[in-house]
């Protein structure tokens, strides 16, 4: 079964929530920074990053790593989605 973008959201969402601080009720969007909201910080970027190119066997290259490329969890599911081939 190929991965889904909305699978890999999913799955995205569900690590952040796994360690990230969040206020009560607060949900992680998925159409927003992560960083900008201050979900996570750029460490907590870094982790993410990290976890997608070991949970998925993908490396992203440095210059995709930006904000049009991996601005939200929708864009990062894209990504990854797309770097799968």
């Amino acid at each position: 079964m190929d991965l889904t973008v909305d699978q890999c959201a999913d799955a995205i969402v569900d690590y952040v929530a796994s360690f990230a601080i969040l206020e009560p009720g607060q949900e992680i969007p998925r159409d927003q920074s992560l960083l900008e909201t201050g979900i996570l910080d750029s460490f907590g970027i870094v982790e993410l990053i990290t976890f997608l190119e070991s949970e998925y066997d993908i490396v992203i290259a440095d210059e995709d790593m930006t904000k049009e490329k991996l601005g939200s969890v929708q864009k990062m599911a894209e990504y990854t989605v797309g770097a799968l081939g």
